[in-house]
């Protein structure tokens, strides 16, 4: 599973767990005594950080948590019954140690049981609909590529378990020589060491893989070629995982063991962070948008037909599609055009870029100059398509286009700014130089690192500096 959406929804039960339990005890006491502070006033604080406490330390120790969207409902009863049985045990017992178990009553403990267990059962039931329902849209699943070999091929698919997380986008068969099968419904064939374009060009995110009658030298052989691309690859270790035992190893949500190999390991807490800088980052850029559209629509306008926004589909972390919003600088016929001025073409590569570009509008000159035409991507950033830090992202044309190296800049999320933005990107007329500077980005990436590039953009801003 996803490390970063196993953080988010851990704290989301863990904060619902606590609001039920607090409302519990509070209806409890309101029914005891026609109030909560009937209890004398200096032990409602104590009670209070007992319950939170307790409730953490419990979820924790028992691992309450684990497995929470595959445990039936029968069993989710059984892990809530024991949260909350210890839950007021604790509470008991901390008043016995201090020699005073009738400040809290028998029966204010028995209604506590009762709201409880009841509300945080209806409670979890609810999120694990919620999660259930949130992850049947495809953006919110992670897309996976299974390879076997033709000896387990159907174990495989009879024991592979169909999780909520993630869907199936390929099935590979390997031997020493070729892997043969199907991706994104295309039929793919290639030898051992070579990863075609159907496979480089397809949107997934993680490999799975179990071959063990493959030699040690040609998984590894895999593996490499995968990582390499940025793609996590979890590797079955071949040992069926047995009910009632703990998988230490992974809990992915495959019915095997397995090794995790990626080229590049990002700790969920900072990815985390990284996210709620770009939605706080977002917002106030998108406010700056609605200020700057006032002004800038009706200059766009009047300086040529067509819509104030541009729309483009781009690529983005892991191959995914999205389409890009700019305030529109060039002439609506920009993209017939282009095929006319290949030949000017300046970037040496998959990029397109010359000087005093013939489509684009006076208003666009200004725009791009001063790079306002970027400010509706913070509307791709709210949306998670992008970042405010990251890579750039190519256009469909240019994907198609991509090796296995190249394929390796989709490992985070494209970036409203980059490291190439802000090293002079006008002066850069090697495509292989751009995708240099992403890796190195991509290889080091770390929050300060962000946080530089961020105050360099706001730098090269105010001077005009490689601005396109």
């Amino acid at each position: 599973m996803n490390n970063h959406n196993r953080i988010v929804r851990k704290l989301v039960l863990w904060i619902a767990d606590l609001f039920v339990t607090l409302v519990a005890y509070s209806t409890s006491a309101i029914l005891r005594y026609g109030q909560v502070y009937r209890v004398p006033h200096e032990f409602q604080p104590l009670i209070i950080l007992i319950l939170i406490l307790m409730s953490t330390v419990i979820s924790l120790v028992f691992n309450l948590n684990k497995n929470f969207m595959g445990r039936g409902y029968l069993s989710e009863l059984g892990a809530v019954i024991l949260h909350d049985t210890l839950l007021a045990v604790s509470l008991i017992a901390v008043f016995f140690i201090l020699h005073n178990p009738t400040a809290i009553s028998r029966l204010v403990i028995g209604y506590f049981l009762i709201f409880s267990i009841t509300g945080t059962y209806i409670e979890r039931i609810l999120i694990k609909k919620a999660v259930a329902n949130i992850y049947k849209k495809d953006r919110f699943r992670k897309k996976l590529i299974i390879i076997t070999d033709k000896d387990h091929s159907e174990q495989v698919k009879e024991n592979f378990l169909t999780g909520y997380s993630y869907v199936i986008v390929g099935f590979l068969e390997a031997d020493a020589e070729s892997m043969t099968g199907e991706v994104d419904e295309k039929p793919v064939s290639t030898k051992a060491g070579f990863v075609p374009s159907e496979i480089v060009t397809a949107e997934f995110d993680d490999i799975f893989l179990f071959a063990p009658s493959l030699k040690r030298e040609r998984q590894r052989q895999i593996i490499d070629e995968f990582a390499g691309m940025g793609i996590e690859v979890h590797v079955a270790v071949g040992l069926p995982i047995q009910v009632g035992q703990n998988a230490t190893l992974s809990d992915f949500g495959f019915n095997y063991y397995c090794v995790n190999y990626s080229a590049n390991v990002f700790e969920p807490s900072k990815m985390a962070v990284k996210r709620l800088v770009d939605i706080i980052g977002s917002i106030v850029g998108l406010i700056l948008t609605g200020i700057i559209w006032l002004f800038l629509a009706p200059a766009i306008k009047i300086d040529s037909p067509g819509p104030v926004f541009f729309s483009q589909t781009r690529v983005g972390k892991n191959g995914k599609r999205f389409k890009i919003y700019k305030f529109r600088s060039m002439y609506q016929d920009a993209e017939a055009r282009k095929a006319e001025l290949m030949a000017k073409n300046q970037m040496k590569g998959l990029m397109f870029k010359m000087d005093d570009d013939p489509r684009v509008t006076k208003v666009g000159k200004f725009i791009r100059k001063t790079s306002l035409d970027e400010f509706p991507q913070f509307w791709n950033v709210l949306k998670g398509d992008m970042s405010l830090v990251g890579t750039r992202p190519p256009t469909e044309k240019e994907f198609l286009q991509y090796n296995a190296y190249y394929r390796a800049r989709l490992t985070l999320r494209p970036g409203l700014t980059g490291l190439w933005q802000v090293s002079g990107r006008s002066d850069i007329t090697d495509f292989d130089e751009v995708v240099r500077l992403d890796m190195q980005y991509i290889n080091n990436w770390s929050l300060s690192g962000d946080f530089k590039i961020l105050f360099k953009t706001i730098g090269v801003l105010f001077n005009h500096k490689g601005a396109e």
